[in-house]
């Protein structure tokens, strides 16, 4: 039976209830939370007790680093697959899943404590002097990810796991910049990542 999109399509009063009803998403309206991984924290995995050591800012009770991320994306999924034919015309059966980095950029302190923040996760990751790595679980950690609405509230949320900071790019300074704030970007690499509603 052929689709009818006639049967479907509503009038105009049910298409100006529909939208009175729903606020419309923005991109403007977002929140990023990160938690740093066990090798640098506590048994928690919050990073306090090796905090209280270390001059490193955004403990819990300093506040989150997500208050300077001024842009991120929600990221994608997509299948790997193979041509497939059995009888009739070839078709793709899908074997894995892929996910590509995440990038994530802040707005800067005087003291560039945004950027410190990533370079201790680094730290985790590997020795620099010796350039050997650290055990996977030391240096993964979850980071979740938020759309908001007006009042504030999450309506829409993913979860990066065993996430790490893959690199810190550049940055570049000019006089003639006196008037722009500093910038960093950070890129996530991460095993999958879920949508905690539907799994």
């Amino acid at each position: 039976m052929a689709f009818d999109r006639n049967e479907q399509k509503p009038t105009i009063e049910e298409a100006i209830s529909r939208l009175g009803g729903s606020e419309l998403a923005t991109p403007n309206r977002y929140w990023v939370a990160f938690t740093l991984p066990k090798g640098v924290g506590d048994d928690n995995g919050d990073g306090v007790a090796w905090m209280a050591q270390h001059p490193i800012p955004f403990t819990k009770e300093v506040g989150d680093i997500g208050f300077m991320c001024n842009q991120m994306s929600f990221p994608g999924r997509s299948f790997m697959t193979v041509d497939s034919r059995h009888v009739g015309t070839p078709f793709r059966l899908p074997y894995s899943s892929q996910y590509t980095d995440v990038n994530f950029t802040f707005h800067l302190s005087t003291d560039l404590r945004e950027r410190k923040y990533f370079e201790i996760w680094q730290q985790m990751i590997v020795n620099v002097a010796m350039n050997s790595m650290n055990f996977y679980e030391e240096y993964v950690s979850k980071v979740h990810l938020m759309q908001l609405d007006k009042e504030g509230k999450v309506t829409y949320q993913n979860t990066l796991i065993e996430a790490y900071p893959i690199s810190i790019d550049d940055m570049n300074y000019s006089f003639a910049s006196r008037d722009e704030v500093s910038t960093c970007s950070v890129t996530m690499a991460y095993r999958h990542w879920i949508n905690p509603e539907i799994i």
